[in-house]
């Protein structure tokens, strides 16, 4: 019987892939937070989403989002029909925002 024994080349390949296939998961922030009118009445359904991205969530019933954004997204866009939308820079680190 034949035994397939990795070579330690291709065995730092399969480490290199699978660390590199992974890094853009792990590079990702994560944001949440409540959106509310000028009243403080919670919004549901608002639209959040990562300007020039197709990254984008819906604010649950109680106004509440978490959205991931990419590692270079630089503003967040909320969105709600009869309010004008609004643009905000996304922290540097994970948050409420």
């Amino acid at each position: 019987m034949q035994r397939h024994v990795f070579s330690p080349c291709l065995s730092a390949l399969f480490f290199l892939f699978f660390s590199l296939s992974s890094t853009p998961f792990f590079a990702q922030r994560t944001i949440s937070g409540t959106i509310k009118d000028d009243k403080g009445v919670p919004l549901p359904e608002a639209i959040v989403f990562i300007e020039g991205t197709n990254v984008a969530s819906v604010s649950d019933e109680t106004g509440k989002y978490v959205i991931n954004t990419p590692p270079d997204a630089k503003n967040i866009i909320f969105t709600y029909i009869g309010f004008q939308s609004v643009t905000k820079p996304i922290p540097s680190v994970d948050g409420i925002l």
